[in-house]
């Protein structure tokens, strides 16, 4: 029952993860672009629509449509790299913690945003952890570094659990990969918990990535707008249907999406870099449990009365 209600959990985050970017790019796009826009359109053409003409089942057909909509459109914005976004929130992390009066060296943060090479799970984020003191996650399962290093079999000054020099291997999202499988294999109750971290990282470049998607129409909307309305006092018989008022309502509803829009990025920009740092801090201290839980079975294995080995 416990691993239904996380299954479920898990799938209400990731579903909302895809289906919230999707609704915001329409929201956003419909009240500050189509709508003015449409309104525009119609002054121009001087063709009026009265929306309780609409019958009621293409109500309800345009608003299934809309949802199946956003949900495709936010799994195309879900699809795309976060990378940008991590760069750029990075940058703000960055220079919080230098105004926090943390005296930050090289080895101190585990990505380097002015390294256009440097991407998640990021080059220095085994020395990152031994700074903190978490060397056990290092000896087997933390050990990329610089690509350059690892094309030229370099070893780590540290050993392993073997006591034998640790190989620097290449950085890639596959290594943080496995170690996901292996916790879903060998520990699933802490697979839920990785599975909701990444749902939530997921919405939040999701959200940035509609924002800024959809600011750039709103803008289009503004400059339109304010164009229509040198029109409209220069030449006051052009437009027929829509009085100045109108216009300026639109430009009062662009500019407040906008600001929403911005303030919301901006937040997230502020964020994100802290929780995919702590993301992957996660997935591999939960490999590392999983590793533990795969040598226990393993050991009770041997050590069973049943088996010829143990006994």
């Amino acid at each position: 029952m416990n691993d239904i209600v996380k299954t479920i959990r898990v799938g209400t985050v990731d579903f909302f993860g895809v289906i919230v970017p999707g609704i915001l790019v329409i929201a956003m796009c419909g009240l500050g672009f189509l709508a003015p826009m449409l309104s525009l359109i119609m002054d121009i053409s001087d063709v009026s629509f009265d929306p309780s003409s609409v019958a009621p089942n293409v109500v309800i057909i345009a608003i299934i449509s809309l949802v199946v909509f956003a949900y495709v459109l936010g799994y195309i914005l879900r699809l795309s790299s976060p990378d940008e976004l991590d760069r750029i929130s990075a940058r703000h992390v960055i220079a919080e913690e230098k105004k926090m009066g943390t005296n930050l060296s090289a080895d101190d943060w585990p990505y380097n945003p002015e390294d256009r090479n440097d991407k998640y799970p990021y080059f220095n984020f085994r020395n990152y952890l031994i700074r903190r003191g978490h060397e056990h996650l290092t000896r087997e399962l933390v050990t990329w570094g610089h690509d350059d290093d690892s094309s030229a079999g370099n070893t780590w000054l540290d050993k392993g659990v073997d006591k034998k020099p640790v190989k620097i291997t290449k950085r890639s999202k596959s290594t943080v990969n496995k170690m996901k499988m292996s916790v879903r294999l060998h520990c699933p109750e802490l697979n839920g918990l990785l599975e909701s971290k990444e749902g939530h990282i997921r919405l939040m470049a999701g959200a940035w990535a509609a924002f800024s998607l959809s600011m750039r129409f709103v803008g289009l909307s503004l400059v339109v707008l304010a164009v229509a309305i040198g029109i409209r006092y220069s030449s006051p018989f052009f437009f027929t249907r829509f009085s100045h008022q109108d216009y300026f309502v639109y430009i009062f509803i662009d500019l407040c999406l906008t600001a929403v829009m911005y303030l919301s990025n901006r937040r997230i920009e502020k964020l994100f870099h802290y929780r995919r740092v702590s993301e992957l801090f996660h997935i591999v201290q939960a490999a590392y449990f999983a590793k533990q839980a795969q040598e226990d079975k393993r050991k009770v294995a041997v050590n069973h009365p049943a088996n010829p080995q143990g006994s």
